[in-house]
């Protein structure tokens, strides 16, 4: 199992030729390598208890940095989330993990008050299971794309022309025959991916 912050080097040392881990799209990682089209919408979102009474973002979907005073937030390590967070709460207390089990179990014992994370995975990871019984999303998606580039694609080194073309040949198929959508709903309540085809520039 690859550490998150060492996906890209590993991916550049020629460790494995591919990265489907959920990696968003930014300019910041475009200059160190390609992606495919992307295959699904990048954002994050706050998980923390039931009727915990947050109310940390405006009507306008802004973060209010009073209401994080006195809060445990814990993410991913050199993530979007914590690229976001440290942006726009600088203030704000965090802690960070190098895996999602650890954070997860941290929030089930009360170690940090709020998670931030893809929520695609926190449904599937923990939301949906009993150990997620008691909590669920504590705030709306946040997708600025400076902080969250413009969708979640597969990762390769840059060069690799002709096996891009074969994954976007192939996301493009399955996004048009209407494959992707089935699959994401198997799984997902609620929308995972742009619902037409729309090729990044």
């Amino acid at each position: 199992c690859q550490k998150w912050d060492g996906m890209i080097p590993a991916l550049l040392a020629n460790k494995f030729d591919l990265i489907v881990a959920s990696m968003s799209i930014t300019d910041k990682r475009l200059k160190k390598i390609d992606f495919s089209q992307p295959y699904r919408i990048s954002v994050g979102r706050l998980v923390g208890k039931k009727n915990g009474g947050f109310n940390l973002f405006d009507d306008a979907g802004k973060p209010i940095a009073a209401s994080f005073a006195g809060l445990k937030v814990g993410m991913g390590r050199a993530t979007t989330y914590s690229s976001w967070f440290e942006a726009k709460l600088p203030d704000a207390a965090v802690v960070y993990y190098d895996s999602s089990e650890a954070m997860y179990l941290d929030l089930v014992n009360g170690r940090v008050d709020l998670i931030m994370t893809n929520p695609m995975k926190a449904f599937l990871k923990f939301l949906s299971k009993d150990d997620g019984a008691g909590f669920e999303f504590a705030s709306p998606q946040v997708d600025e794309r400076e902080f969250f580039g413009v969708g979640v694609g597969i990762g390769l080194r840059q060069g690799n022309d002709t096996l891009k073309a074969r994954l976007n040949g192939a996301l493009k198929t399955l996004t048009e025959d209407g494959s992707l959508e089935k699959y994401a709903l198997k799984y997902f309540p609620f929308a995972i991916h742009n619902e037409k085809w729309t090729p990044i520039q």
